[in-house]
């Protein structure tokens, strides 16, 4: 029999802060490969929940109390039975796009005629995208659409997997406090009884003693009521602790194809053996015991789950172990520091050799590194589209590409989150209003700097100087401009204002077809002019950086623009997991642009006049077409020349700037008065014209 016990409010709110703690603990849990496995658990590594090995388990009798749903219980009534949200909540969920996982499908024939094929089926518009490692990634928009191309799939025989959709997951729980012999069907029946509908429930099993522990497993399906189960203290007269199931620490395999990341479930890819490397299935593996063990991904003399195979992706990162006292001896510190000399193979018919002179540098000479970074600089930038989910992946790709400085947009950091990394000093601007959003820098420990904010409004930026030997200060600047709205050219004038040399990477938003295929938006038509107008680099790669989840049109929204900067290379890298690439720039630094001389000339016309009235001949004697083109050509030279004699040059030194719209305004209206001054010699416009003429010569001093 099983008793129902009714909780006190003391014991109420005792389990409230044994739900919080539990759920404080799940928060603090750190694994680097949470994002890209499916609801597992510590205790999963000691027992084998996937469904090949559990058919394995159940032949072998080791699951002697497990016990599962009678048929009566219909699950989906029992779904609609549950009271939903309210129906402001329907409506809000109703307008948000859920996401649907993507399908990968190994080695297709046919793309286009595939995709065509799909979207007849769904209904729907299905796009795809082509791996480095031959497979097709397809991007279903809803999950009617996911589940049909599933049995596309499956009927047609092709090889794929994916990921669970959301309403196919479900919550497991782990039960404490039960004997290991503790019939598993009173558990069940207790559930039943307090509205809980378990799909399945089983003891859990140490797989290296082969015995159950006093644990057991629970899984019930993902809704509101199901988050009810904390709440429960006894069952029948046992004391019970329920936890979530604490997610495993390595990264999730597929026991049908051994591969990493995804599960059997949702695999339709060959089998391979985990015990042998064939091409069979591990319970139907026919190897003998004494015989030895050979690993699928290495063939190494060990099993496909061995934690320790090189293959695995906890051990791809292998790092040198630092010499002893590394650190007390200063001639073993150099020698780490010092780049590694390529080998030279000897040369079998050696020559006349000679020896070379040694030279003496000079005290203020660089290392051959630090020239080599001097004459060109290598620069990322990348749309994380949220980074905390990602920090993983930026850390190895920092390893592979080493780059110089990598800018940063649409991190998603809150002020609480850390942004570090071995070797790099980060800077980073949060969005503080609403989510999404933020910029951030990453530079080289090694590379004079330092951080120098600037203000903006209608775009977000995070901004450097750097300091090179020999070299004028450059300002590096990671800006992000949000989909909506116009950017302004007045702030952009402070950051391209600041040196004599710049450098603005990001996200731009804007599209032209100076460096974007397809439609034109006003902001591309803004940043283009802006270009032109002050003498500006543009460097975009040739391919596209961003493509839509769910649209086929890539555009190029990633660019950099570039000031007193002569020549640089940009190129599109197929990495990191977003929706943007990652784009490469390699930008020759002691290159400068020669800038343009600002010269304002003024011209004396009475002078021009009376240049005029004594350079012309008269009417020149004209008898066919030759001498029409040469007295033009005689009367051209004529004019440049009484021009230039009757014109003064001043040279402007200094940076430009831009007068404010209320001067502006106000030498317009100056200008205007002065002509009708001009037109009727009324002393009142004169008097007019001369006192705006003193109010603008002293907002421009107080400017």
């Amino acid at each position: 029999t099983c008793q129902v016990a009714t909780s006190s409010p003391q014991k109420e709110e005792n389990a409230s802060k044994k739900i919080k703690q539990s759920f404080e603990y799940q928060i603090n849990t750190s694994n680097r490969f949470a994002n890209l496995e499916n609801e597992q658990d510590h205790y999963e590594n000691q027992s084998n929940l996937d469904d090949d090995m559990k058919d394995l388990d159940n032949q072998q009798g080791l699951f002697s109390h497990t016990a599962k749903i009678p048929s009566e219980i219909n699950l989906r009534i029992f779904q609609n039975s549950q009271p939903g949200p309210s129906t402001a909540n329907n409506s809000n969920n109703a307008n948000k796009s859920r996401y649907v996982p993507p399908i990968y499908i190994d080695n297709p024939k046919n793309v286009p005629q595939l995709l065509d094929l799909l979207s007849e089926i769904t209904k729907e518009k299905i796009t795809g995208r082509m791996m480095n490692n031959d497979k097709l990634k397809i991007f279903p928009p809803t999950p009617e659409a996911h589940k049909a191309i599933q049995n596309k799939i499956t009927q047609d025989g092709m090889k794929s997997h994916t990921y669970e959709l959301n309403d196919e997951k479900q919550i497991k729980v782990v039960i404490r406090g039960l004997s290991k012999d503790f019939d598993t069907s009173v558990i069940i029946s207790h559930l039943q009884n307090q509205g809980f509908a378990p799909t399945l429930c089983h003891p859990i099993r140490n797989r290296q003693s082969n015995t159950n522990l006093n644990l057991f497993l629970v899984t019930l399906p993902k809704i509101p009521k199901s988050k009810e189960i904390y709440q429960i203290e006894f069952i029948g007269r046992m004391r019970v602790t329920i936890e979530s199931l604490r997610k495993r620490q390595s990264p999730g395999k597929c026991y049908n194809c051994q591969e990493f990341f995804h599960h059997s479930r949702l695999s339709t890819r060959n089998p391979g053996c985990m015990k042998c490397a064939g091409p069979h299935r591990s319970r139907e593996c026919p190897k003998p015991k004494d015989t030895p063990r050979k690993c699928l991904h290495c063939n190494g003399p060990h099993t496909a789950n061995f934690t320790g195979c090189p293959k695995n992706p906890v051990n791809r990162r292998t790092f040198s172990e630092a010499p002893e006292n590394a650190w007390a001896d200063p001639a073993i510190i150099a020698k780490i520091k010092m780049p590694p000399t390529p080998a030279v193979e000897p040369n079998p018919n050696p020559a006349t050799q000679f020896i070379p002179r040694p030279v003496q540098l000079a005290s203020n000479a660089n290392p051959p590194t630090q020239e080599v970074f001097f004459k060109q600089m290598s620069q990322m930038i990348w749309n994380a589209a949220g980074i905390k989910n990602k920090i993983n992946q930026l850390k190895y790709f920092l390893l592979d590409w080493k780059p110089d400085i990598l800018t940063l947009q649409e991190t998603h950091l809150n002020s609480g989150d850390r942004l570090k990394f071995p070797n790099y000093s980060s800077y980073r601007t949060d969005r503080l209003t609403h989510l999404g959003g933020g910029t951030a820098i990453l530079i080289r420990n090694s590379i004079d700097h330092h951080s120098t904010p600037i203000a903006s409004t209608t775009f977000e930026n995070t901004t450097i100087e750097l300091h090179l030997p020999d070299s004028t200060p450059i300002t590096i600047s990671s800006i992000y401009r949000p989909p909506h709205g116009s950017i302004s050219t007045l702030e952009l004038n402070n950051i391209f204002n600041s040196n004599s040399k710049c450098i603005a990477v990001g996200d731009f938003n804007a599209k032209h077809r100076a460096w974007s295929s397809g439609t034109r938006n006003s902001n591309g038509t803004i940043i283009h002019d802006y270009i032109c107008n002050n003498n500006l680099i543009l460097l975009a790669p040739c391919e596209p950086t961003h493509f839509p989840n769910h649209s086929n049109n890539p555009s190029t929204l990633d660019f950099g623009i570039l000031k007193n900067f002569s020549s640089g290379d940009a190129n599109s890298i197929n990495a990191l997991s977003s929706d943007h690439n990652p784009v490469s720039f390699e930008i020759d630094i002691n290159v400068n642009l020669p800038t343009i001389s600002k010269i304002i000339k003024t011209t004396n016309w009475s002078k021009f006049k009376q240049i005029m009235s004594t350079s012309l001949p008269g009417n020149p004697n004209i008898q066919n077409i030759k001498d029409i083109d040469e007295a033009i050509t005689k009367l051209n030279s004529a004019i440049l020349t009484a021009i230039n004699l009757a014109s003064r040059s001043k040279l402007i030194n200094g940076n430009y700037r831009k007068l404010p719209p209320n001067i502006v305004k106000k030498i317009t209206l100056r200008n205007q008065i002065r002509k009708r001054w001009q037109q009727t010699y009324d002393p009142r416009y004169r008097r007019t014209a001369n006192r705006l003429t003193n109010q603008i010569r002293r907002e421009i001093r107080d400017y």
